[in-house]
């Protein structure tokens, strides 16, 4: 029963109570490894998940082990990924790294290397890269050690945007950097010359920056920054593949310009 109550205190945490009652007749089955399913309805999109489970290999004990996310469009799979359950990814997180790609990037703290030992990353995803064998993007973790060399502090970049930009969010500065931090595209005005558009702020985690993007998902140049060089941190290779998938068609691009922005 403990074992039981600690997992479903997992899926409370992603909104997902209504997975309990399948989640301990899987477990009272005793069946060594299973999945639950279930989606989130969108406009218009949606995300599909499987959440699997494994039993201890000796002990009566079962593990939350992963995440496999799609978005989805009718029958065709746009994007996928798998995430860590102990990332703590929060699906409308999933969500939006599925559908802007390298366009935005969610921060974690407390992720757990091999050695269980605590790191804070960026996690994002690059489409330009190829997909992996299962169909999956290739996510990316930048933690702590990639910035060394380029030191990446999120409040100081923002205090680098123009002051019309900080203007809009003046005494509003942890939202604006909370908003970020879980992959928002922030909704700013920007006058690039021709009078003030409407654009977004957002996390270039890879370069170790705030973009500002415009109603096209282009990013505005706004200052020269010396960009970041050293090699990203991959999840490993060889983890189990994505199976709720299998046989549809898979986009490697999710920056879709016809799909709703998530904004402030």
């Amino acid at each position: 029963m403990e074992n039981i109550e600690y997992l479903e205190q997992q899926l409370s945490e992603r909104g997902w109570e209504h997975l309990k009652a399948e989640l301990a007749e899987k477990i009272n089955s005793g069946v060594t490894e299973f999945s639950l399913y279930t989606n989130t309805d969108g406009q218009p999109n949606r995300l599909d998940f499987e959440l699997q489970f494994k039993k201890h290999a000796e002990k009566p004990v079962y593990y939350f082990n992963r995440i496999n996310a799609a978005l989805v469009s009718g029958d065709e799979v746009l994007s996928q990924a798998s995430f860590r359950e102990s990332w703590k990814m929060a699906p409308e997180e999933m969500g939006r790294v599925l559908e802007y790609g390298s366009k935005v990037a969610i921060y974690k703290e407390g992720l757990l290397n091999e050695e269980r030992k605590p790191f804070n990353a960026w996690i994002s995803v690059h489409t330009e890269e190829p997909l992996k064998e299962d169909g999956t993007l290739n996510l990316n973790l930048y933690h702590d050690n990639y910035y060394q060399k380029h030191p990446f502090n999120l409040e100081v970049e923002v205090s680098k945007l123009p002051a019309s930009i900080l203007e809009q969010y003046k005494g509003k500065e942890s939202i604006l950097t909370t908003s970020l931090k879980h992959g928002i595209l922030v909704a700013v005005e920007h006058d690039n010359g021709n009078g003030p558009e409407p654009c977004f702020l957002t996390v270039n985690a890879k370069v170790g920056r705030i973009d500002v993007l415009d109603s096209e998902m282009e990013p505005i140049s706004l200052t020269k920054r010396p960009e970041i060089t050293q090699q990203t941190e991959q999840t490993p290779a060889g983890e189990k593949k994505n199976s709720f998938s299998k046989g549809q068609q898979v986009r490697s691009n999710p920056g879709n310009q016809n799909r709703n922005r998530p904004h402030m």
